[in-house]
């Protein structure tokens, strides 16, 4: 049984290199568990473009991986996601946990879950909250002044429509 942790890595060919061994860089990542298409897409990104990003879902030891790829023209390092205190973001706000939660449109129980420590947002939710703690006006106004689409979305009136 295989165990590791999930690693976003980005992805270089090195130097000049016009002999990078795609086919057993692909096996490496497949051998972490990435997904074969994604793990192809990636290296051939990596030989048409210069780079690529993929997330690799089991790495069991890091500096292997990066010394196998590496061996097959491609460096490798970690993407860290960004490191998020939940409740200083929403502090910064001066909004309640009620309030915050229906104006970036996140679920409370969830919310109340993370700055309880009870457990951690995601990447992409890491992702969402530092673009809340960079901008939160704008994030604000992205959401909300955004009209209705997808399958329910019916005509309806935008809240700020009603109002005027």
């Amino acid at each position: 049984m295989s165990c590791g942790s999930p690693v976003a890595l980005s992805l270089t060919k090195v130097g000049d290199r016009a002999d990078v061994k795609v086919v057993f860089a692909v096996l490496a990542l497949i051998k972490r568990h990435a997904p074969p298409l994604r793990a192809k897409r990636a290296i051939e990104a990596v030989v048409e473009h210069g780079s690529a990003v993929l997330d690799v879902p089991m790495v069991e030891d890091l500096d292997v991986l990066t010394a196998e790829l590496l061996a097959e023209g491609i460096a490798a390092r970690p993407r860290p996601s960004p490191e998020v205190d939940v409740k200083a973001v929403r502090a910064q706000t001066a909004l309640t946990q009620e309030q915050f939660a229906m104006r970036y449109r996140l679920d409370l129980a969830t919310l109340q879950g993370w700055e309880q420590g009870r457990f951690q947002p995601d990447t992409a939710a890491r992702n969402y909250l530092s673009l809340i703690a960079a901008h939160p006006r704008e994030i604000e106004r992205m959401i909300w002044d955004q009209p209705a689409s997808g399958p329910n979305a019916g005509g309806g009136t935008r809240l700020a429509d009603a109002a005027s």
